[in-house]
């Protein structure tokens, strides 16, 4: 089974056993967030109106904010969409974003206020998106996305600083 993380992070499957296998559960559980929130093709969903390429484009933000360049690069690559991609990249304030619709540069805002500031948001920035054409559905996946995100940067990270602690070999070879 392929897992995003050790994917991610550049590890082989011998230092994910030494660095994850002593909690499966945690490693199945993250594995079906990511296929659960963006999975390869959004056959039956029932939030209608955050489509895939949506999504992507909430993971990519995520991934620009957080500086991780392999997750930019993942979900860059995912997206496909240079426009989209470029948007992503230079946020709701500047370069594409501020010819964007106002329904993704409120996306996008949302998105950085929840990777850089998650505890700041209120109910006027919940009003905002519904205003946007967000429903509930919509903003929980936006949320959900964003916050899983994040988390995956900090998981890939750790597991990069503690491989090149412990010396264990990587997938491309490399002892860290």
């Amino acid at each position: 089974m392929t897992d995003i993380i050790d994917d991610l992070a550049g590890l082989d499957a011998s230092a994910s056993a030494a660095l994850r296998g002593h909690r499966p559960d945690v490693v199945a559980s993250a594995q079906a967030s990511y296929d659960a929130l963006l999975p390869a093709a959004l056959d039956a969903d029932p939030v209608k109106d955050f489509g895939l390429d949506l999504r992507l484009l909430v993971a990519l933000r995520a991934s620009v904010l957080e500086q991780q360049e392999a997750l930019v690069a993942h979900y860059a690559a995912r997206l496909g969409d240079a426009a989209l991609v470029d948007l992503a990249v230079s946020g709701p304030d500047r370069g594409l974003g501020l010819a964007a619709s106002t329904r993704l540069r409120t996306i996008l805002r949302h998105t950085d206020r929840l990777v850089l500031r998650a505890a700041s948001a209120t109910q006027s920035d919940l009003h905002a998106l519904q205003a946007a054409g967000l429903d509930e559905a919509s903003i929980v996946v936006l949320s959900q996305i964003a916050s899983f995100v994040t988390f995956q940067a900090r998981v890939v990270h750790g597991l990069r600083v503690l491989a090149a602690s412990t010396s264990i070999a990587t997938s491309n070879g490399v002892t860290r």
